[in-house]
């Protein structure tokens, strides 16, 4: 049996469901990508494991959202 893939780091947060609802993905995303000192031009392959594509598409908007990220996540650097 070979592996696919490995799961080298992993991060989760807590965000207020009020004002960032369903972007807890982006920070954790963020998060986990300082912590190893990537960025997502380093992956081949990105996978949200969401039920809903809507979801996604919040998370995907953000994480290219100059203004978000920089507002948002620490760093301030677009995902």
């Amino acid at each position: 049996f070979t592996p696919r893939a490995y799961i080298r780091a992993w991060s989760y947060v807590g965000v207020d469901p009020f004002e960032e609802l369903l972007l807890g993905p982006t920070f954790a995303t963020s998060k986990v990508l300082q912590q190893m000192n990537l960025t997502l031009d380093d992956m081949g392959v990105v996978e949200f494991h969401e039920a809903f594509a809507g979801q996604v598409l919040a998370n995907m908007a953000a994480m290219g959202s100059e203004s978000f990220c920089k507002d948002r996540l620490p760093g301030g650097k677009v995902v």
